[in-house]
Formats: structure tokens, C-alpha cells, sequence
């Protein structure tokens, strides 16, 4: 089980890193944001890393690492759920409300 979920979080680790990739020019084409905004968001990206790295090596000696590893997972696949523009798809439901996208966006 264990093996599965370091597996999985590596995927996750992967599509981050895609993300990443594209996040800059995806910024600007969507949001008109420059280098500075993009910088800022991957400052702000690496300041909430290092606090759920503090907050799960403090976790660690309560928390059993499968249910630390699942809790990332989650919070990953929600982040990324939040980084897809949803109404841009054509079958999106018109009475689901979203907030705007670049709130989506930097949360995500």
C-alpha cells in the first residue's frame, strides 16, 4: 500500500513540475501577468511548501506516514481540480457557480 502511494505522489510530483513549465506563459495569456507576478507566485508556491514540510515532519511523530502520504494526495489532486479553468469546457453546467479563475488559479 505504502509503495502505491509513493507512486502515486510521484505522479503528482510530475504533473506539478509540468505545471510549473507552463505556468508562466499560461499567466500571461490568461491573466496579462508579467515575470513579477509569476515570481510572486512561485515565492508565495515555495513559502506554503515549506510550511506543510515543517507541518508534516511535526505530523510524523503522531500521524502514521500512509495517512500523511493520502493527505497529500488529496490536497495535490484538489489544488490541480482548482488550476483547470472548468468553464471553458463546453458540457460545464451554466448554474455551478465558480469564482473568478485567477482566484482558482493562485489557490490551486
Amino acid at each position: 500500500v505504502i509503495a502505491a502511494l509513493i507512486f502515486i505522489q510521484f505522479s503528482f510530483m510530475c504533473s506539478w513540475s509540468v505545471l510549473e513549465t507552463i505556468t508562466s506563459p499560461l499567466a500571461s495569456d490568461e491573466f496579462n501577468w508579467h515575470v513579477q507576478e509569476c515570481n510572486l507566485l512561485f515565492t508565495f508556491g515555495g513559502l506554503v511548501s515549506l510550511l506543510a514540510y515543517v507541518a508534516f515532519v511535526v505530523a510524523s511523530k503522531w500521524v502514521q506516514d500512509r495517512y500523511l502520504i493520502l493527505y497529500a494526495l488529496v490536497v495535490c489532486f484538489i489544488g490541480l481540480m482548482l488550476m483547470i479553468d472548468w468553464t471553458k469546457l463546453l458540457w460545464f453546467p451554466e448554474w455551478i457557480y465558480l469564482p473568478p479563475y485567477v482566484n482558482r488559479f493562485v489557490a490551486g
